[in-house]
């Protein structure tokens, strides 16, 4: 009983230390939501992000969300966002820089 214990208490101490590693996908998904018209109705989920690290050390994320058009209807995007991540506290949107956004209306 006590390992067990101890088991739990460890894995909680590991996962609530959490990783200093940068995740651009997180912060893709602060950028885009400046950039929708309905950002607090948006759905993303970081299952649907895949992120690819170029050869300037910057981030390339491809990302489906769904969120609210102009119209106010209910529409799948695709986005396209390059990041760069400059140190610092990797959870602060401050010590990212946008480097480039795109985004079409998935079919």
């Amino acid at each position: 009983m006590k390992k067990i214990i101890l088991s739990i208490y460890l894995l909680t101490m590991l996962f609530s230390c959490g990783s200093n590693e940068p995740n651009p996908c997180l912060m893709a998904e602060d950028f885009i939501k400046t950039d929708l018209n309905y950002p607090k109705e948006a759905s993303m989920s970081v299952f649907d992000c895949s992120k690819e690290t170029n050869s300037d050390g910057s981030y390339t994320i491809l990302t489906k969300i769904s969120a609210k058009n102009s119209f106010g209807i209910e529409k799948e995007f695709i986005y396209k966002v390059t990041l760069s991540y400059n140190g610092g506290i990797t959870t602060d949107i401050g010590n990212w820089t946008l480097i480039k956004m795109q985004s079409e209306e998935y079919k």
